[in-house]
């Protein structure tokens, strides 16, 4: 695990207002790849909100949460749909 010694999203847009646009851009695209890692690994974090989100002072952003919830490949429905099975 790691220590983030940073505000979490919602606690910059508190204090700062909102990101301007190429900001707000990086911190989209980071997400959108860290997205795409997990789901590679058939994981859903379930719970993506601006506290979920902090950013380092290099501008990285991570995204933590305890409530990441691992996929079972084989209860997914055809087309790629999820069941209620699959959350499970």
């Amino acid at each position: 695990m790691e220590f983030v010694e940073e505000k979490d999203g919602r606690g910059l847009v508190t204090e700062q207002g909102p990101f301007a646009e190429g900001k707000a851009l990086a911190i989209a695209l980071q997400m959108a790849e860290v997205l795409g890692h997990i789901h590679e690994r058939h994981i859903v974090h379930r719970d993506i909100k601006p506290e979920n989100l902090l950013r380092t002072s290099d501008g990285t952003v991570k995204l933590c949460d305890s409530g990441l919830r691992r996929r079972r490949p084989s209860t997914r429905p055809p087309g790629g749909g999820h069941s209620a099975a699959s959350q499970q």
